[in-house]
């Protein structure tokens, strides 16, 4: 296991009017973020293009990313991009991606913005996932 203080949450909002549908194919609900600690381990890292990302607020403009609507840019401004981002692979999102973004938007916009195309991500399957998932 590594070490993490990971806290928070991520939700499964079916709409949002900012970051539109982030459900698990309609279902709602929430992933409490410290669950996901112990299954932190160097076998699940894995280099990642940001590309194949979908996360909330990539449509978003730079300026707006950086100030963004969840924080007014404070969580962007005190990330450390260094600290390994999680995705779900082949996860539900708006953006048809090939990862969902569950932990690290603003290190990933932050990694974009200092010319950074990849990043370093503990990867989860969907199934695997979806057992963290509780109805809010």
């Amino acid at each position: 296991m590594i070490e993490h203080s990971l806290k928070g949450s991520h939700s499964l909002h079916l709409y949002s009017p900012i970051y539109g549908d982030w459900s698990f194919n309609g279902i709602e609900g929430i992933i409490y973020l410290e669950k996901l600690i112990p299954f932190l381990k160097w076998n699940k890292l894995k280099k990642i293009k940001i590309n194949e990302i979908g996360w909330k607020g990539m449509h978003l403009s730079e300026e707006e990313s950086i100030n963004c609507p969840c924080c007014n840019g404070e969580r962007y401004i005190k990330c450390d991009i260094d600290i390994p981002g999680i995705v779900a692979l082949n996860t539900p999102n708006p953006y048809g991606k090939k990862y969902r973004m569950i932990d690290g938007k603003h290190r990933i916009r932050k990694r974009l913005n200092n010319g950074f195309t990849d990043g370093w991500f503990f990867v989860f399957t969907y199934k695997e996932i979806k057992k963290f998932y509780s109805q809010n």
